[in-house]
């Protein structure tokens, strides 16, 4: 069992790891368990390997026939901790929102796992968030998806008290044996035989500001990441370049020598990379700035001087003319068109 590039369906050591303790929580031996996989957690699964997706799915199920348990994905959330992940959990709760921290999840998931996607939903006073794969169900372990949705449960509750609860939560999966354990965790109506695994939470919920926000100690965290998946599968210039402005952002937008130190190689190389893909260094931080700025104009809830911070402007006059040259309207009357149209 070796490291697998991103290319390839994979998850990160943590979900193994987790995986294993709670085996062992139901007195189960699990490195028998491993075993039958073939996988040894102590030599195969190292800080900056990855263990292939078939093989996690070979693991969920034999994990779910050992302890006779259709609830242990929701177990399973027990014994995460917010160093799992490679850290993703460290910037969740750096986050100044939950909207934040799961826009901040679904950027990352690829450190969790190749297999899918996270989508985030606007959809009147709701936000959904669902898991998006690409097979068709049943392809997929139930007590894996079951997990998923769990984790982001269990994320929130970190930041908002145990008691936070989704309006909805929906599973492709049919009705489990152990139904009661699902509703005690999710406390919540449940859907099984939905057609699609998403948790919904309320809008008001979702734009409330967390007091352990602080978007450096974030962005910092994010770096972080961003290196972890730069090892697991390089990346075109234009999206490793786009990772590194999103994270610079808030300390003022990069020039083209800060990018070619970041990227070690020099100002030259990278004006020729990014002239061979047709772009230019301003046009990509204009790109970034126009995608977040639309979103946190849409979170009332941010000061005009905030926003201007986030994406990188000294001045909010300077944000202000660079949005109406974009957008030819004001920043205030972008916001007020939005917010009137919820």
């Amino acid at each position: 069992m070796t490291n697998t590039p991103t290319s390839v369906v994979n998850v990160h050591p943590s979900i193994p790891a987790t995986l294993a303790q709670t085996v062992e929580s139901y007195g189960k031996c699990s490195k028998t368990l491993f075993a039958k996989v073939g996988v040894d957690l102590r030599k195969d699964l190292g800080f900056d390997q990855r263990l292939d997706g078939a093989i996690s799915d070979e693991l969920w199920k034999l994990a779910a026939e050992a302890t006779g348990d259709d609830a242990i994905g929701l177990i399973y959330t027990q014994y995460i901790q917010l160093s799992s992940f490679h850290g993703l959990g460290f910037s969740w709760a750096a986050s100044d929102s939950l909207y934040d921290a799961f826009a901040r999840f679904a950027r990352f998931f690829p450190v969790v796992s190749t297999a899918g996607e996270i989508d985030i939903r606007d959809i009147d006073d709701e936000v959904h968030i669902a898991l998006v794969l690409p097979v068709p169900y049943g392809i997929a372990n139930d007590s894996a998806v079951d997990s998923s949705l769990a984790l982001l449960l269990h994320l929130c509750r970190l930041l908002r008290g145990k008691q936070f609860r989704p309006r909805l939560v929906e599973y492709q999966r049919p009705k489990p044996k152990s139904l009661k354990t699902f509703r005690t965790f999710f406390n919540c109506p449940i859907n099984f035989g939905a057609p699609e695994n998403k948790i919904v939470l309320s809008a008001s919920d979702m734009h409330e500001l967390l007091p352990g926000g602080n978007p450096e100690l974030a962005y910092a965290n994010d770096r972080v990441l961003i290196n972890y998946l730069r090892k697991q599968e390089p990346q075109n210039i234009v999206s490793e370049i786009s990772m590194l402005v999103v994270t610079a952002l808030p300390t003022g937008a990069p020039s083209q020598q800060q990018i070619a130190d970041q990227l070690h190689i020099s100002r030259k190389t990278l004006q020729r990379r990014l002239k061979n893909e047709g772009i230019t260094l301003s046009r990509i931080i204009d790109d970034i700035r126009i995608q977040h700025s639309e979103r946190y104009l849409a979170q009332d809830w941010r000061s005009i001087s905030e926003i201007c911070y986030l994406l990188g402007f000294t001045e909010p006059s300077n944000f202000t003319r660079w949005f109406k040259r974009i957008n030819k309207m004001s920043p205030q009357a972008y916001r007020k068109m939005t917010v009137s149209s919820k």
